[in-house]
């Protein structure tokens, strides 16, 4: 199943996360939080917060977009550079506006971070 990503509400959820980590968080852990979101999301409101094409990989499921962001900083032909702006060295840079974000998806961040923000990876 695949949702068209939005690359405002990942890097939003991203900062999130991140934020609610101390401003540090391991990237497969950070993925796999976001994958989580999604779920949780779909579940509650069947739709996805952050959407994408969903690949299963060998430490498990991922988005597929989301890999590319943190790898590169930016998906390949979008000019949007709001991941780069707001997400370095997978730390939040503190300009991370909250425009596209609302209260459902927040509270799937919120009970995802609760439920397996201490988890190791």
């Amino acid at each position: 199943m695949n949702f068209r990503f939005q690359i405002g509400k990942a890097t939003e959820a991203s900062c999130e996360l991140l934020q609610r980590a101390g401003g540090q968080l391991n990237i497969m852990k950070l993925v796999k939080l976001l994958y989580l979101l999604d779920r949780l999301s779909i579940d509650r409101r069947n739709i996805p917060v952050v959407g994408g094409d969903y690949l299963s990989m060998r430490n498990g499921p991922v988005t597929s977009e989301v890999l590319d962001l943190i790898n590169s900083g930016r998906l390949f032909g979008d000019p949007d550079t709001r991941w780069d702006e707001c997400v370095s060295d997978r730390r939040p840079s503190g300009r991370c506006a909250r425009e596209a974000f609302w209260n459902g998806p927040a509270t799937a961040v919120e009970a995802r971070a609760n439920r397996h923000g201490s988890d190791d990876v």
